[in-house]
């Protein structure tokens, strides 16, 4: 079969192989310049490469036409979280499976996604959309210090923090109006939402939608850094919950999932346990990032790859009868005001740990590190798998520490 991958970045890089793997001709389109641009090792392995604006949707409309007509297009994949309106509306031209483009907006901005979740009698955050610094104080008065301000339209804690008082919050609301665009380069709306800030542990729920069933393979436990910033700085696959409350999570999200109307394909929801039940952050209907669906594989041998693509083929999902119940994790490395490293010690003795299952540093020896704040502030990743919660969770915490970037000379 054909098919398009859009512009797949982080876990979408993934499936270029696995749909090669599945013999199916793969058919990537990326712009190919700046922030989107797609590692080589796996560029290379797609049948076909078409370069185009992958933020210009009609550009990336008219091309999906083309391609249409000339090869015949089985399903269009997005290979982001930001393409996945786009790739399911062409899906709907195209009439391949797909998302409701009717209500697919919903899944990608935050406000849309509030309100939809609260008009469906869903909890969500009390929460409030600022579109002007006029509105700031009547909206921080409604919601209440603590607050979390977050871009409608980014990803990875982007411009997330949480604020305590009028300063802190206009530092924050000036940061997110100001950034002109998100991470790959498209426009921002520039809108701030401020909502309730959550108190408990917070989690992510990864599983699949076939029309009316739900799978559940994993509740993530979240490794967060010191707020005011919510970085991600490791998961763990899964999390030690007992059964109540996994219950309880199940639950939640499957409300969520009705009411935002998701009828098929992986997805990924972030929430707070807090103590009077799960709250949704927000859920996005595409493979979870930051390794995650390579600890489900090997933890649980699920693969999400190979389910993403069948899903959008309309194919029917193939499930282990018995899954695998091991855990695994993953630690990023993020230090606070280091600018940039010159060596970096520790790596030999972590590559030899029993159990790993990756290792590699993203920002090399001599390149600026960005503001420890968000995903981009992280430097890079190790990735082990073991029997034993426990033991892993230490194993994380003391290979985080054993690494020591060094600067040898100041710039």
């Amino acid at each position: 079969m054909n098919v398009v991958i859009l512009e797949p970045v982080s876990s979408g890089w993934k499936l270029i192989p696995k749909a090669k793997e599945l013999n199916h001709t793969v058919i990537v389109l990326t712009y190919d310049q700046g922030e989107r641009i797609i590692p080589a090792e796996f560029l290379r392995l797609a049948d076909r490469i078409e370069r185009v604006d992958t933020n210009d949707d009609q550009a990336v409309i008219d091309l999906a036409w083309k391609l249409d007509k000339e090869l015949g297009i089985d399903a269009v994949i997005p290979g982001f979280e930001y393409y996945v309106p786009l790739s399911n509306r062409i899906n709907h031209l195209l009439g391949n499976a797909g998302l409701n483009p009717e209500v697919v907006d919903h899944l990608r901005y935050k406000d849309l996604m509030r309100t939809a979740l609260a008009d469906a009698g869903v909890r969500v955050p009390r929460y409030r959309l600022v579109t002007d610094a006029e509105e700031l104080e009547t909206a921080a008065a409604y919601v209440g210090f603590p607050l979390v301000a977050k871009p409608v339209d980014c990803s990875g804690s982007f411009n997330v923090r949480k604020a305590d008082n009028h300063s802190e919050l206009e530092e924050a609301y000036r940061r997110i109006a100001e950034m002109g665009v998100n991470d790959l380069e498209q426009t921002a709306r520039g809108d701030v939402l401020l909502e309730e800030y959550l108190q408990g542990p917070e989690y992510s729920v990864e599983g699949l939608v076939d029309g009316e069933t739900i799978h559940y393979f994993s509740i993530t436990e979240k490794l967060l850094g010191p707020e005011p910033y919510f970085v991600e700085v490791g998961h763990i696959v899964s999390a030690p919950l007992d059964a109540e409350a996994e219950k309880n999570i199940h639950h939640y999200v499957s409300q969520v999932i009705k009411a935002l109307c998701i009828n098929m394909g992986p997805f990924h929801a972030e929430i707070r346990l807090t103590s009077t039940g799960p709250v949704l952050i927000e859920i996005g209907v595409r493979l979870a990032g930051d390794y995650i669906c390579d600890l489900i594989y090997h933890a649980k041998g699920i693969d999400l790859y190979k389910l993403m693509i069948d899903s959008y083929l309309g194919n029917p999902l193939s499930l282990p009868e018995q899954t695998a119940q091991r855990v695994a994790g993953v630690r990023f490395f993020v230090r606070e005001n280091l600018k940039r490293y010159d060596t970096v010690e520790g790596l030999e003795q972590l590559r030899a740990l029993d159990g790993l299952i990756d290792c590699n540093l993203t920002i090399p020896t001599g390149q600026e590190i960005p503001e420890a704040n968000s995903f981009m502030g992280r430097i890079g990743y190790f990735a082990v798998v073991g029997d034993d919660y426990d033991r892993l969770k230490e194993t994380l915490l003391q290979g985080d520490r054993q690494i020591k970037f060094k600067q040898l000379t100041k710039k």
